[in-house]
């Protein structure tokens, strides 16, 4: 970072010393998905009234990244996987449009359960996005090598993995916190905040938001009950949680889509093939929630990804922001419901 010119930078001392019990880490887990790794950070900022604007945190392999930005109270917020991604990418197509190297052929890649924002943006910009990927950053270094390299511009999962470059086939950390600096920097010339720039993005792409819910099923018949719980959903697609109502069940594992509520066969997936579920609500309604399930591969639970975005009427981000976090919040509080009545059955 210092050597590309950033000149305001302090590391963290406490965690400067390599050691692989991570004795100054919360909980000795360096996991930049985990807000609580960045408290020891925050709470040396406010003591010592240090001027950062940003906390970049990485894993000790630096492969992932995370993010905080200074907000107009004087606090620290969170951005999110989905929402660092978005912002690189239209950073770099901007940077590509402004150098005279953009074009249309420049392509984007993100999984299934990664934000339709940076989808959005990319169309904006008038390049392209492959998103049909199973979750894992080894479907985005297949997609490169079946695209080819030369139009590679950036790769993004929801997980804080991200890449820009044909040097490697992983996620990278150092990259992806070069370029949110230099985008820090260039806003900070011009009176603005990473913050602002995400309202930027929603005034034109519509206001976007996500959220998780996990349903774990330990012990011993765990497994058994997570199959049920997925098959469940394989058999009976659910119509509707909460106040939203879902028009289009796809089966990835099996490749088999239908409407909703009707069972009526649609256009069939071919690829790519993965015990994965998503479930769409009507795409003609001004507020449209995506739900993403999977089993997890390394903990006894089923993880849902949910997204929602909100058409921005007149301008008016707070009004769709108010209606988008209101349905992905009815929606996982559904979800969580169905699910726990399904395994007490």
């Amino acid at each position: 970072i210092k050597s590309a010119g950033f000149q305001h930078v302090s590391i963290f001392e406490p965690q400067r010393a390599p050691d692989g019990n991570f004795p100054n880490v919360p909980n000795h887990f360096p996991n930049p998905e985990n807000l609580d790794v960045f408290n020891p950070a925050i709470a040396w900022i406010r003591s010592t009234n240090n001027a950062a604007d940003l906390i970049l945190a990485s894993d000790p392999d630096a492969d992932r990244l995370g993010v905080m930005v200074r907000n107009p109270a004087g606090d620290f917020t969170s951005l999110s996987g989905n929402q660092v991604g978005a912002l690189i990418t239209d950073f770099l197509f901007r940077k590509r449009k402004a150098s005279g190297r953009f074009s249309p052929q420049d392509y984007v890649v993100e999984t299934l359960v990664t934000t339709p924002l940076t989808r959005a943006v990319a169309e904006y910009h008038g390049a392209r996005c492959f998103f049909e990927l199973l979750v894992g950053f080894k479907y985005i270094a297949e997609t490169m090598e079946e695209q080819g390299t030369d139009h590679f511009v950036f790769g993004t999962e929801e997980s804080i993995g991200f890449l820009a470059g044909a040097y490697c086939r992983d996620k990278d950390a150092s990259v992806a916190a070069l370029y949110i600096l230099e985008l820090a920097a260039e806003l900070k010339r011009e009176g603005k905040t990473l913050l602002t720039q995400l309202e930027h993005l929603y005034g034109i792409c519509g206001y976007h938001c996500e959220g998780q819910k996990s349903i774990y099923c330990e012990g011993p018949t765990g497994k058994s009950k997570i199959d049920g719980l997925m098959q469940t959903l394989r058999d009976t697609p659910p119509a509707q949680f909460g106040s939203i109502r879902f028009c289009e069940a796809l089966d990835y594992k099996t490749g088999r889509c239908v409407s909703i509520p009707a069972g009526d066969p649609l256009p069939e997936i071919t690829h790519p093939r993965g015990d994965l579920l998503i479930y769409k609500s009507d795409p003609s309604q001004p507020v449209r929630v995506q739900i993403a399930g999977r089993p997890s591969g390394t903990e006894p639970k089923i993880k849902f990804y949910l997204f929602c975005q909100a058409d921005v009427v007149d301008g008016d981000i707070d009004a769709a922001r108010t209606a988008g976090d209101a349905a992905i919040k009815d929606v996982q509080q559904a979800l969580s419901q169905w699910a726990q009545q399904q395994l007490k059955e």
